[in-house]
């Protein structure tokens, strides 16, 4: 009787430590400026419903990890000297940021004065004068055309036209149908969350830079990391009548919850566990 108590309760024990170890999830991702770079010590803070739960802190390859709960709803990232960022979460296993440097902003005062008075321009001052005029013609035209060639290279994140996919919404979907699928054999039974990436669309019908911003496990992100390298039907923005590149995002929400056959469940019977 005695070690029959004794095994109820040690099944208990167990029980009650894989409840505490299932609300736990591990999350981890990357902090890098907008040109790539990886931040150091660049605080994640933790929230949910408002309320701070915990953080954790990147290392010099910019990355963090930490262990989230079932009440986790949102994560924030910060770092002195770049814009604060802030995520859903959304079922995600991995969540990377891309954080945007803060413009120096100089405080000064203003002056004012002016001076009055006349001047005779000498003939030597009025050759020199015309000389300089053409001199600063010429310096104007120079700057003007390397404005328009760095013009032809800055990459654009807010465009008049902006850059879309043929056919729109709908045919994002149907392409998503046509090439996501999550097999049984994928070795990841459960996946329950969004999937966000990052993209540039620098050629028409050509995608590149496809960036994993938010993950939910390894096979999920592998799938829509490779469906939007593959879109090829997207066609450039426009700004001031020409075509620029111009960067997206696209998320895909998963929701494949894991069966256990009846034959494989383990029952319980008077008190202990067996398989049938």
């Amino acid at each position: 009787m005695r070690s029959f108590r004794k095994l109820s309760f040690l099944l208990l024990l167990l029980f009650s430590g894989f409840a505490v170890a299932a609300q736990k999830k591990f999350l981890e991702g990357w902090v890098n400026d907008d040109t790539g770079k990886p931040l150091r010590f660049a605080f994640i803070n933790i929230y949910s419903k408002g309320q701070y739960l915990s953080d954790a802190y990147t290392d010099e390859r910019g990355h963090y990890q930490t262990y989230i709960d079932a009440n986790t709803d949102s994560i924030e990232c910060i770092k002195r000297g770049y814009k604060d960022a802030y995520e859903k979460m959304e079922g995600n296993s991995i969540i990377n940021f891309f954080l945007e440097e803060k413009k120096p902003v100089i405080k000064y005062e203003k002056y004012s004065f002016s001076v009055e008075g006349t001047h005779i321009y000498t003939a030597a001052e009025l050759r020199k004068r015309t000389a300089d005029s053409i001199a600063l013609d010429k310096k104007i035209k120079e700057f003007e055309k390397e404005k328009e060639k760095e013009e032809e290279k800055t990459l654009f994140t807010k465009v008049e036209i902006e850059s879309n996919y043929k056919g729109g919404p709908t045919s994002i979907n149907n392409y998503f149908e046509r090439t996501i699928h999550y097999f049984d054999s994928t070795g990841f039974p459960e996946a329950k969350g969004t999937v966000k990436v990052k993209f540039l669309i620098k050629e028409k019908n050509k995608v590149s830079n496809v960036t994993l911003v938010k993950g939910v496990n390894k096979y999920a992100d592998s799938i829509v990391l490779h469906a939007v390298s593959k879109m090829t039907e997207w066609n450039l923005g426009m700004v001031n009548g020409r075509e620029i590149e111009s960067y997206k995002e696209l998320s895909v929400k998963f929701n494949i919850q894991a069966i256990i056959p009846e034959n494989l469940k383990i029952k319980k019977k008077k008190g202990s566990l067996i398989k049938p």
